[in-house]
């Protein structure tokens, strides 16, 4: 407990030591689609005998069997979902599973280097593969300057880079009902929004934010975005805090006063959104712009919200002693925990968890994807 306050604060005073010089810009600024890597379509292999932990020079599809875990020997960072496929991506390459044909395609990535991570992936309304990489900059003057951004766009025979969208490492993507694409970074940047061919930098001076910072933004099941967005920081832990949905055409405020700024937000089943900060969870009351369903959380678990099944199911992955310990599992009343000494997870570190169409579980950990169909 006491070593999470003191890293707590150490982690809060590095972000107001950070570079406070920042100028909105009056108008959103365009970032340029490449071509980067030209790549032939999926073949079929001469021999089915490709296993999982050979990162492959180029597309290949392989059998597989029905099975608890994939990717073993890889860690799983993101994942999402089209039709009957899950999609996912490693530090080396992008994957699609056919669940059904029983079949795992492996597109190995166009960039060589390992210095960066692919830690948020979402399928578009096309169809398309979009990949957030964050590449870690060794010399960097600040937080928020530690990282260079980049999205790959994969449509399963050609990949195209955004050369750039400024620094900071890339926290959240979302796809609206337009679909654009929606990208938050840590720091005092607003948001990026990738519209067809070019990318828009959107602020506070040239939209419907009412500050610049943003981490946090998801898209409901209508394709509403919801940001998280904060200013005027004060304290080590409190900020002057505004829900928004953007809904394609305005810009809506949800003005909540003071509260904490580092949080996960998640949004149920039925399109509310949910907030969690080390002490609680709450649901935003949209009809009287309150917090509401306040549920208290054990600072000693550290948990991190990662997705909300139906409308009171809470997934959690869960750091005892700041250490990775598995995922923790709140349905309104009753709290049960999973680790790989109760249950088949591959390894206690966990990244992302996601739920397909059918209900089923994905997780993605640090030694690979997991797949559970039920669990109590």
């Amino acid at each position: 407990m006491k070593l999470f306050k003191i890293l707590l604060i150490v982690m809060l005073i590095l972000v107001f030591a950070c570079d406070d010089d920042y100028i909105p810009e009056e108008e959103p600024t365009i970032a340029t689609i490449e071509v980067v890597l030209p790549d032939s379509t999926t073949q079929e292999p001469d021999t089915p005998e490709v296993p999982a932990v050979v990162p492959p020079d180029e597309p290949v599809t392989v059998p597989v069997e029905l099975s608890n875990v994939y990717l073993s020997g890889h860690p799983v960072k993101s994942i999402d979902f089209e039709n009957d496929y899950v999609w996912a991506t490693t530090d080396s390459f992008l994957v699609k599973l056919d669940q059904f044909n029983k079949t795992i395609t492996y597109y190995p990535y166009p960039y060589t280097d390992q210095n960066g991570s692919s830690y948020n992936l979402k399928v578009d309304k096309n169809g398309e593969k979009w990949i957030a990489r964050s590449e870690y900059l060794p010399h960097w003057s600040s937080i928020y300057e530690s990282h260079s951004s980049s999205m790959y766009r994969f449509d399963e025979n050609q990949w195209t880079k955004v050369k750039s969208i400024g620094y900071g490492e890339i926290l959240s993507l979302a796809v609206d009902k337009n679909n654009n694409k929606w990208i938050a970074t840590l720091g005092n940047s607003g948001v990026y929004v990738i519209k067809q061919d070019s990318c828009l930098h959107y602020t506070s001076a040239n939209s419907g934010l009412v500050y610049n910072s943003v981490e946090q933004i998801s898209s409901d099941r209508d394709g509403n975005i919801w940001l998280y967005n904060y200013g005027n920081l004060g304290g080590l832990i409190s900020a002057d805090v505004s829900m928004i949905r953007y809904d394609g055409d305005n810009w809506i405020s949800y003005f909540l006063g003071r509260n904490f700024y580092l949080v996960w937000m998640r949004l149920d089943s039925q399109g509310n959104p949910w907030v969690q900060n080390p002490w609680i969870i709450q649901k935003l009351d949209t009809a009287n712009i309150s917090w509401s369903e306040i549920t208290p959380l054990d600072i000693n678990e550290h948990l991190r919200l990662q997705t909300i099944e139906g409308d009171r199911k809470f997934w959690y992955t869960r750091s005892l002693n700041l250490k990775g310990n598995g995922i923790a599992v709140y349905n309104g009343s009753d709290w049960n925990y999973y680790t790989t000494s109760n249950s088949n997870l591959p390894s206690d570190t966990v990244y992302q968890i996601a739920i397909d169409s059918f209900g089923t579980k994905w997780i993605g950990t640090a030694n690979g994807l997991a797949r559970l169909e039920t669990i109590p």
